[in-house]
């Protein structure tokens, strides 16, 4: 009996697996093969995918990026053959991971839930909209604000040494990509630290009473995930959006638990 629940147990698993890679593979060949053509019916603008390897939404994707964080003043170089491949599979990988996540979190939940008990059931249905809001806010955060910053600073600085400010087009954009992810996953503090006292690992007033050493952790998580190279500024910025975050998480902590 306990060795057919096992097989069982693989099959479904495997099964599991066999769904999620073939929703991400999906994702991925759709994004780096296809791109979209726009018609107009009656004055309504239609739009439609068609295969466009050279054109096609990773390619979309990295140009994105690219004017919305790059100043001008700074040229991005292609030092290998192959880099401009490299940063489409980087463009494709991290779109796919993005879109086919929903998908993927469901089919893993609907494995999961029977079993769990009801406690953590409700924790995980109560985290979900946080989660992605607060990894979204992080990214927007890194977007908007810490990236354009940066290069900002590091014009100034290449500048100042009568040098011409160029990058790597792979180095760029692994950095931009790595400066979202951290920055995302950094801004669910929050959410770590109400979860841990509504499954009563570690009590609220355990929160508020080492704020001191939150604190400094805070400005710490900042200079690991900063790029280190406008003089303390962005480490700063970081570290006082990462304590403000502790401190709700804290306070949230508190008065619901």
């Amino acid at each position: 009996m306990g060795f057919g629940n096992i097989i069982e147990d693989i099959d479904k698993f495997t099964s599991i697996l066999k769904k999620i890679i073939f929703i991400f593979a999906s994702f991925f060949l759709f994004i780096i093969f296809f791109s979209y053509k726009v018609i107009r019916v009656d004055g309504i603008s239609l739009y439609y995918p068609y295969p466009d390897f050279f054109h096609s939404f990773s390619i979309s994707f990295f140009l994105f990026i690219k004017s919305s964080t790059l100043p001008p003043t700074i040229i991005l170089l292609n030092l290998n053959p192959f880099d401009m491949l490299y940063v489409d599979l980087y463009s494709a990988l991290f779109l796919s991971v993005a879109l086919s996540f929903p998908l993927i979190l469901y089919i893993i939940l609907s494995y999961l839930f029977p079993a769990l008990y009801q406690k953590e059931r409700r924790l995980i249905l109560f985290v979900i909209g946080p989660s992605v809001f607060l990894f979204l806010l992080g990214s927007l955060f890194a977007f908007y604000i810490i990236l354009p910053l940066l290069f900002r600073v590091v014009i100034i600085l290449t500048k100042s040494f009568g040098v011409d400010p160029t990058m790597s087009v792979r180095s760029f954009l692994s950095f931009v990509l790595m400066i979202l992810l951290t920055t995302g996953l950094s801004f669910e503090l929050p959410v770590i630290i109400t979860s841990l006292s509504y499954l009563k690992i570690v009590s609220p007033n355990t929160w508020l009473k080492n704020w001191r050493y939150a604190i400094v952790g805070s400005f710490f998580i900042a200079l690991l995930i900063s790029p280190g190279a406008t003089g303390g500024l962005i480490e700063s910025l970081i570290g006082i959006v990462l304590s403000t975050l502790y401190l709700i998480g804290a306070l949230i902590s508190k008065y619901l638990f």
